[in-house]
């Protein structure tokens, strides 16, 4: 789920056109995974810029930060940050009802590779690569805690665990890796890998939502009805459908 640039902290404060004192400020933070999430600056990633969009538009200022993703939830559930861009339900924070994209995972192998998902049991003949935190849900996550600790899972952490796990996949140290597909092709594209050299091998997860997941208290309950509130209005002003053109993407609604 990362790039090739190894980065262990970018932070960057987006200028609002409202004074700071009108809402405040939000720290927001995500990992590494373009294209919804990546360094600050022009193309931050399409859940950044949404996020962005939205708090600026309610008065607030925003202050990013491209982290580790366990320290993004470390930090979050303990209220040094306010929110993390990129979760899901099982990460434990307070989402709100509007998602700020949706994603799907499916399993990578290389061309060569005739091994395909066809259900958990599938997973019994081979070894994946995976990051650290990251979760699909039911049945993927129940076999991940199974396999923990072993080979037939194999968690990479730091700034960049996809690019390790592509590493891997190409040196035969692991038989697949778990990505979101605009993630892993995008990643692949920066590696200067060839697009021919991997296939997609079955639907982990299907498409589901990808959540801003804040503190689980009354600052994360506002900033979660904020959040929806604003989400409405960027839909309808055409706005969301604008950033997320930025990324070849579309609306799901």
């Amino acid at each position: 789920m990362k790039k090739t640039a190894l980065l262990v902290m970018a932070v960057i404060v987006f200028g609002a056109a409202v004074p700071c004192h009108a809402g405040g400020q939000v720290k927001l933070a995500a990992d590494d995974w373009p294209p919804f999430s990546a360094e600050p600056g022009e193309k931050p990633g399409s859940m950044v810029e949404i996020a962005k969009a939205v708090f600026e538009d309610a008065g607030y200022t925003v202050t990013y930060s491209l982290l580790p993703w366990k320290r993004v939830l470390a930090d979050v559930a303990k209220g040094t940050l306010d929110g993390a861009i990129g979760v899901d339900f099982e990460d434990g924070l307070l989402v709100p009802s509007e998602p700020v994209v949706m994603v799907k995972s499916e399993f990578f192998v290389l061309k060569k590779s005739t091994w395909r998902y066809t259900g958990i049991a599938s997973l019994e003949s081979i070894s994946f690569g995976d990051a650290e935190g990251y979760t699909y849900g039911e049945p993927i996550d129940s076999y991940k805690a199974k396999h923990a600790g072993t080979d037939k899972v194999q968690l990479a952490g730091g700034d960049a665990p996809l690019v390790t796990n592509i590493r891997k996949l190409m040196a035969g140290r692991v038989d697949a890796v778990i990505e979101t597909p605009e993630v892993f092709w995008n990643t692949v594209a920066r590696m200067g890998l060839a697009k021919t050299d991997f296939v997609e091998a079955g639907t982990a997860c299907p498409l589901s939502p990808c959540y801003v997941g804040f503190t689980l208290n009354e600052r994360g309950k506002k900033l979660a009805a904020v959040f929806d509130a604003q989400m409405a209005e960027l839909r309808k002003s055409g706005r969301l459908a604008k950033i997320l053109g930025r990324y070849g993407m579309t609306d799901w609604k």
